[in-house]
């Protein structure tokens, strides 16, 4: 059986440009992996985002506390010439300004908040309905909120959040008891 002589391409920036088509219209998209709408690669012992690579391979080092930003819509466009250094605010601001974050009523919470995992649905929850009506009506008859994040082994914050209704907001409040004059 004949062998047949392949290349092994073992230069990763070889490969790295591989992956990107340069358009007519100046973007330079990348065609390779991609996770979260941006490039990725193995590059240098490490996964990275492709926009950074190309930054590094283009332009240099990225200064501690910056990000690669794109000045373009498209993010998996790697022309450095649509990428700026930024910080994390600058980022954000940048999301907002072109709609990619839902705020408001369109937050996704807003908009589906039968989706978002309440009291005993969500996987962290210590408590149930029947225990934050108890430690409400504990609170109602003069329990101390230490002694009731005691007793029902969760922190101070988290007890006086579940009583006052700043969580656990769909389990109605204890029914008050009457002071006798």
């Amino acid at each position: 059986m004949k062998k047949i002589k392949t290349r092994r391409v073992t230069d990763r920036t070889e490969v790295f440009w591989s992956r990107v088509d340069k358009r007519a219209d100046g973007h330079w998209l990348w065609t390779g992996t991609a996770h979260r709408k941006h490039g990725i690669f193995y590059f240098n012992g490490k996964m990275d985002q492709a926009h950074r690579i190309s930054w590094r391979l283009l332009r240099g080092d990225i200064p501690s506390g910056l990000w690669v930003l794109h000045n373009c819509p498209n993010s998996l466009c790697l022309n450095p010439d649509h990428l700026r250094l930024g910080t994390r605010a600058d980022n954000t601001a940048d999301a907002v300004s072109r709609g990619e974050m839902a705020s408001g009523d369109r937050n996704s919470m807003r908009l589906h908040p039968e989706l978002v995992p309440r009291g005993v649905k969500h996987g962290m929850a210590k408590l149930t309905d029947e225990k934050v009506l108890a430690m409400r009506l504990m609170c109602s008859n003069g329990v101390s909120h230490g002694k009731i994040s005691r007793d029902f082994g969760i922190s101070m914050t988290s007890a006086v959040d579940a009583i006052k209704g700043r969580t656990w907001a769909h389990v109605p409040a204890a029914i008050r008891r009457e002071k006798s004059r």
